[in-house]
């Protein structure tokens, strides 16, 4: 049976078996399917969807809150930098299906990236993995208000990525959650998995990252770079780093970072608890270190 579209959406809202949507779409709605789109469709319909997210994103306009649906079991090889590149302003890139049927997106080549250069730009449940032996970074967000959320990447062979999320001072207002990250073999450069620049109001909240990294002191999980970040939460994160015995910290803020750090589980294979966590001038309430496992952990840094 056939479809019916209403262009102009409801006034007075709408609800499924009496219950209210929640959320509606200002913009227009784009669907992409690598199994049975084409950029040669019209990609308005879930039957005739595009190919590529790259594509549908070309096919948006600034700030009509226009919304990407892709479809389950949805693949792209991402092969250079900028592979994806969210240059549209309020664009949403949701994807549909949970477990091995949510679309995967595969960084095949060291630099390449899912480029965030717009503002106002959301990805959502998606599968973002390795596909080479090491990637420098998988999203590199220069766009205010990024948010990333329900972003999982798993183990692919003995692949890596050595920032996982990666922001200039434009990626002011950063938003990372209910994000789950496992990386089991380490690159071979220093890395910082979430690192921010100058990334004033960073929202880092509810995630679980499990990151091997070098055994390298200037390597981290959450860290800063370069330049202060202002007004940073981290919150209600579970943050594990495996590697090596001579990491420094597990959060690693930048020199004059602001804002609060609470209820964060952190641990690491440390050799000493002294140090784990480093968040330079943040507030800090409720973060617990453990260096041992089957060991409870301990407050750090240590209570005023």
């Amino acid at each position: 049976m056939a479809t019916t579209n209403y262009p102009f959406g409801f006034a007075g809202g709408v609800s499924l078996r009496g219950v209210p949507l929640a959320m509606t779409v200002p913009g227009k709605v784009w669907w992409v399917s690598s199994v049975i789109g084409s950029d040669g469709n019209n990609g308005k319909t879930k039957e005739k969807p595009f190919a590529t997210i790259d594509y549908a994103i070309g096919r948006c306009t600034d700030d009509k809150g226009d919304v990407i649906f892709v479809m389950p079991n949805h693949a792209e090889t991402l092969a250079t930098a900028g592979a994806i590149t969210a240059d549209v302003i309020g664009v949403s890139v949701i994807g549909l299906g949970n477990g091995k049927q949510t679309p995967r997106l595969s960084l095949s080549a060291t630099g390449s990236t899912i480029a965030v250069s717009a503002a106002n730009v959301t990805f959502k449940n998606l599968i973002v993995n390795a596909g080479v032996a090491e990637v420098g970074q998988a999203f590199a967000v220069t766009g205010a208000d990024c948010t990333l959320d329900g972003i999982r990447s798993y183990p692919v062979s003995t692949y890596s990525i050595e920032s996982f999320v990666r922001t200039t001072s434009g990626g002011i207002d950063l938003v990372v959650k209910n994000c789950d990250l496992m990386q089991t073999t380490a690159p071979t450069a220093a890395s910082i998995f979430i690192q921010l620049v100058a990334s004033t109001r960073a929202r880092i909240m509810d995630n679980i990252i499990y990151a091997t990294l070098k055994n390298d002191a200037a390597c981290t999980v959450v860290g800063g770079s370069g330049t202060a970040s202002t007004g940073v939460i981290i919150s209600n994160n579970q943050l594990v780093m495996v590697g090596g015995t001579t990491q420094l910290s597990v959060v690693l803020m930048y020199s004059g970072s602001t804002g609060l750090m609470s209820n964060n589980s952190l641990a690491a294979t440390l050799t000493t608890l002294a140090g784990m966590n480093n968040p330079a001038n943040l507030w800090c309430n409720e973060n617990y270190c453990t260096k041992a496992v089957a060991k409870h952990g301990i407050i750090d840094p240590t209570v005023s």
